[in-house]
Order: C-alpha cells, then structure tokens, then sequence
C-alpha cells in the first residue's frame, strides 16, 4: 500500500533513523530560492536530527502500524 502525500500527490519516501533505527515517512517540499532556511529531517519518534538541508523543507510523519 503506497502513502501519498497531499502537496504534490506523489509517494512518500520511507526513511530509516539513525538514532533509533524506526522507520517513517517523509516528503519534501522545494523552499523558495532567496527565501532558503536550514530545515532539519528530525525522527518524529526519537526527536534526533538526520541531517539538514537548505533546498527543501521534511515533513515526517509516524509510520501507523
């Protein structure tokens, strides 16, 4: 069964933590050129950074099982 997200109506990415080793979903959203923050990917289990990016925006969710 494939998660879609509902910006851009393709699937989610499902990514693995670092930290905690739980798997959750994630989708990105292309921030504004000349408008760019760093923008972290934290795990919404443990609430540990995987990394940062300044191109997109991560909005990660729990994996419902």
């Amino acid at each position: 069964m494939s998660q879609y997200n509902h910006i851009h109506d393709v699937p989610d990415a499902i990514v693995k933590c670092s930290h905690c080793d739980k798997k959750y979903s994630q989708s990105t959203e292309d921030q504004v050129p000349g408008f760019r923050s760093r923008d972290y990917d934290r795990c919404p289990y443990c609430g540990e950074s995987n990394g940062a990016r300044m191109q997109v925006e991560y909005s990660n969710r729990k994996i419902e099982s």
